[in-house]
């Protein structure tokens, strides 16, 4: 019989792996739709012989340089803005919320540390207080 060799097979990557982890991720983000439309603009063009693939690209780029066009790139691009820019923010609210709760932890051990007694002080404390 022939051994199987578990660590190749094993988590290898693969196209359908990779589409699987890119909608799961999308999924967390809130952006599956987006995901969708992409894939099956991809799948589209990927059908399509090549004579029909000149005529599809042709005809984008020409409706690009058409003016009327401008306000959904201008809406594409600013939402693409608005994506990169509160990723961004996320990404600095995340590591000031750190660095605050550092900083708190770091100080409450601080105050116990100080009020921190032992029994035998508690003993010593009381006996003095009489």
């Amino acid at each position: 019989m022939a051994q199987i060799n578990s660590k190749r097979t094993f988590n290898r990557p693969n196209l359908w792996g990779m589409i699987q982890n890119v909608l799961i991720a999308s999924l967390n983000k809130g952006q599956f739709l987006l995901g969708i439309i992409g894939l099956g603009f991809i799948i589209m063009v990927v059908k399509l012989n090549p004579t029909d693939t000149k005529i599809f690209l042709d005809s984008l780029l020409v409706a690009a340089g058409n003016w009327s066009y401008a306000g959904w790139m201008l809406g594409i691009f600013s939402t693409a803005g608005w994506f990169f820019g509160t990723k961004r923010l996320r990404t600095l609210h995340a590591k000031e919320i750190n660095r605050i709760s550092e900083e708190k932890k770091n100080l409450q051990q601080s105050k116990l540390n100080n009020k921190r007694l032992s029994s035998s002080n508690n003993k010593n404390n009381n006996s003095k207080r009489r």
